[in-house]
């Protein structure tokens, strides 16, 4: 969606919603445009499983980025009990997210080995963004092969 204000002319509020076999779930929950402060804004994701749910917090989407850091937590019920880990993360979504991904490219051209992240996760995540623009522009769900 696009704010009713706004002086973007693209949309800069995202809600999507995920649906997997197997009762796994996860949305996407981003807003770049408010009439709200920018403390009050929202950038983050959940994944829900039957035994398990991770959310995460995407600082550099929220105002000027500075009000927070990136945070992950995980809650897990395992035979042992819920197990529960919530962690501030070191660096920020949006431009240290691809160190990885490029170290791990560096380093497979210099072994001759194959990257982490494989051209087909690539392709995978473009389709995804692809169905994602196709759902908005239709007001449709979409279903993914």
């Amino acid at each position: 969606m696009t704010h009713p204000k706004s002086i973007l002319n693209k949309p800069s509020r995202t809600y999507v919603n995920f649906e997997y076999p197997d009762n796994l779930y996860g949305y996407l929950n981003i807003n770049h445009d408010s009439i709200l402060p920018s403390d009050e804004w929202v950038a983050g994701f959940e994944i829900e499983g039957d035994k398990g749910i991770c959310h995460g917090k995407i600082s550099s989407m929220v105002g000027d980025g500075s009000n927070f850091k990136d945070k992950i937590s995980f809650s897990s019920l395992t035979s042992n009990g819920l197990i529960q880990i919530e962690k501030d993360l070191d660096g920020r979504w949006f431009h240290d997210s691809f160190v990885g991904p490029m170290f791990s490219l560096i380093e497979a051209i210099d072994t001759n080995s194959q990257p982490e992240t494989s051209i087909f996760d690539s392709f995978k995540t473009l389709k995804l963004i692809n169905n994602i623009v196709k759902s908005h522009e239709t007001s449709q769900v979409v279903t993914c092969s």
